[in-house]
């Protein structure tokens, strides 16, 4: 797939309360997670569907569009692990443990942003364009993380049969705790500091800077 930078785009969507104007984005990017993760969660046989308030509740709705085309999405909430409302929530207490947090807490790391759901649409996965788009999701969101939260680190579960927490390791993430069973995979439960953020290798790179120079004009045109 031949592919200009200048024909994609960098997005980043309200997960409430978005605006008329982003309501068709919003609801085609709604319907590309919902189905791909449906289609995900079915493939490990992890015994639920998604649900339309994990969608619903994100402070960051990120996407990358090519033409019509949703390229890749991720989802970004944040929390203050200082408080039980928190730390009850579905999401982190279907995804993290006890262990976890109290390891977070002697590192005095209190608010998080969390990464949930990336997905690549397959037709733009890097083995039929050369680009790996989960590093260039990952690396932005962590420019969204840095320039529009106070939070003190990124938090995530990285999966290792799919060598995400691979890609996750060059760019800053460590972990707390590595081979735990989630949704029947094996995954890392990593959290990046602000100050062990690092640029994402190779020609992602340039789609990286590219992406997010045009994403701050068109934000500050508005």
């Amino acid at each position: 797939m031949g592919m200009q930078m200048s024909d994609f785009s960098y997005v980043i969507l309200p997960g409430r309360f978005y605006k008329d104007e982003e309501k068709p984005l919003f609801e085609k990017a709604y319907r590309f997670w919902r189905e791909n993760w449906d289609a995900v969660y079915k493939e490990l046989n992890a015994g639920f569907k998604v649900n339309p308030d994990d969608f619903f509740k994100q402070d960051f709705i990120p996407v990358i569009v090519h033409e019509e085309n949703i390229v890749a999405i991720h989802l970004y909430s944040l929390y203050d692990i200082r408080s039980d409302v928190s730390l009850e929530h579905s999401y982190l207490s279907h995804n993290f443990n006890h262990s976890y947090f109290e390891d977070l807490r002697r590192k005095n790391i209190e608010k998080v942003m969390s990464m949930e759901s990336l997905f690549v649409n397959p037709a733009y996965r890097k083995s039929k364009t050369g680009i790996s788009m989960v590093h260039v999701l990952g690396s932005l969101g962590q420019r969204v993380f840095l320039n529009y939260t106070d939070a003190h680190a990124i938090i995530a579960p990285a999966r290792n049969d799919n060598k995400v927490s691979n890609v996750a390791y060059e760019i800053g993430f460590e972990p707390i705790q590595r081979e735990v069973t989630l949704n029947n995979v094996p995954v890392d439960l990593l959290i990046c500091r602000r100050d062990k953020v690092k640029p994402v290798p190779g020609q992602e790179r340039l789609w990286v800077e590219y992406l997010w120079k045009a994403h701050q004009q068109k934000e500050a045109a508005a």
